[in-house]
């Protein structure tokens, strides 16, 4: 009695697991359908997010790619430019440097020289100025009048000769007058010429400092 009774109970136990187990075994089959549905949805997504994230790295290498590329040429361009710049500076420097000496030696050759020309210049001008006072010695001393003073102006018009005075002293006198008029007009020419030159080889010089060394002579 108790075995049947044990039998019967232990039946009853595994129709009861049997069922729960089929139950179980269905509900994880639906949760398994539904499950895979999900994660494959999931999946989709993620493979499109994946393709998403791909071509956005593939562009964003594209785009480091160019970048590193045209730094590279600006890099290479800022360099051969910095290079020419310094060759240039360096140009420019031994210019500045030839220039200074060019100038440093230019004012050590013009001191002698400009002192020597304004020598030469106070010279000529002070035989100038001798010359001048002969002429005009000349002019005032006539052998033909004793006493009387003839003027510059009284060659340039026609000449009346005073009475007593012969025609032939006043043509020889006028004629001479004629070559003093002439040797000095070649003399200033010549004290022109030699001005101009020393202005134009003593540039640097203030010209006022030519100027008033040539009309008050030492």
């Amino acid at each position: 009695m108790t075995l049947c009774h044990q039998v019967e109970r232990l039946t009853s136990n595994l129709e009861r697991v049997e069922k729960e187990v089929a139950a179980s075994k269905s509900t994880s089959a639906e949760m398994l359908m539904e499950n895979k549905s999900s994660w494959a949805e999931e999946r989709l997504q993620l493979q499109t997010r994946i393709s998403e994230l791909d071509g956005a790295l593939m562009k964003a290498t594209t785009r480091l790619t160019n970048y590193i590329s045209t730094e590279k040429r600006k890099k290479k361009k800022i360099a051969m430019a910095l290079k020419e710049l310094k060759a240039r500076n360096k140009m420019q420097q031994a210019k500045v440097e030839q220039l200074e000496t060019e100038n440093q030696m230019l004012k050590w050759s013009i001191a002698p020289s400009g002192d020597r020309l304004k020598k030469q210049l106070r010279d000529l001008w002070r035989h100038h100025q001798e010359f001048n006072s002969i002429i005009l010695s000349g002019y005032k001393c006539s052998s033909m009048v004793p006493g009387a003073e003839i003027d510059l102006t009284s060659i340039a018009v026609p000449y009346k000769s005073p009475s007593g005075v012969k025609q032939k002293d006043l043509e020889h006198l006028k004629e001479r007058l004629d070559q003093l008029d002439d040797i000095q007009r070649h003399q200033l020419n010549k004290l022109r010429g030699f001005q101009d030159g020393v202005l134009s080889e003593t540039a640097p010089m203030d010209n006022s400092q030519v100027k008033e060394s040539a009309v008050t002579p030492q």
